[in-house]
């Protein structure tokens, strides 16, 4: 393996203002990944991806029924989901939202709608297992989980923040 830690990369430096646990992760997981303990890389990878989701959710004010974000994403919900039944319709949380909703109601943001939602879904149902007690989970392409994971980060954190009133 030449040079693990140069493959892997520091996407997320030269972004925003990032939480400093996000940066801490980001670099343990680069470390993990170098010596091989990718059972370790990849919960980092979910640690990393809800920082970062509870992180924006806070600032884009989505965790305030009342902001400007909140109404308008919930309003896009609702308006794309218009023909589907019930029971698939989407659920607002009503406390601390789960990832699965975090990253629903960022990326139906304005701001986000670029970003492939499918792109940060997937790597929260990879770690869904290893999250859940499954450490027989199959680990496969640690590298290009780290590519994604860390350039997904490094986007979401790229958008300009919206203004909520």
């Amino acid at each position: 393996m030449l040079c693990p830690l140069i493959c892997v990369g520091s996407l997320i430096v030269s972004v925003g203002d990032i939480p400093s646990s996000l940066s801490k992760f980001a670099d343990e997981l680069r470390l993990c990944y170098v010596f091989q303990r990718y059972l370790a890389v990849y919960s980092l990878f979910r640690a990393v991806l809800e920082i970062a989701m509870n992180d924006l959710f806070n600032k884009n004010g989505l965790d305030n029924k009342a902001s400007q974000n909140y109404q308008q994403v919930k309003k896009s919900i609702v308006e794309s989901e218009k023909c589907l039944p019930k029971n698939e319709k989407f659920q607002f949380p009503r406390k601390a939202p789960t990832l699965h909703q975090s990253i629903k109601m960022l990326t139906s943001m304005d701001s986000y709608t670029h970003l492939e939602a499918t792109t940060l879904n997937d790597i929260r149902e990879k770690t869904n297992p290893l999250v859940h007690g499954d450490i027989d989970n199959h680990i496969s392409r640690p590298l290009e989980m780290v590519r994604i994971t860390l350039q997904s980060i490094h986007d979401l954190y790229e958008v300009k923040l919206e203004t909520s009133a």
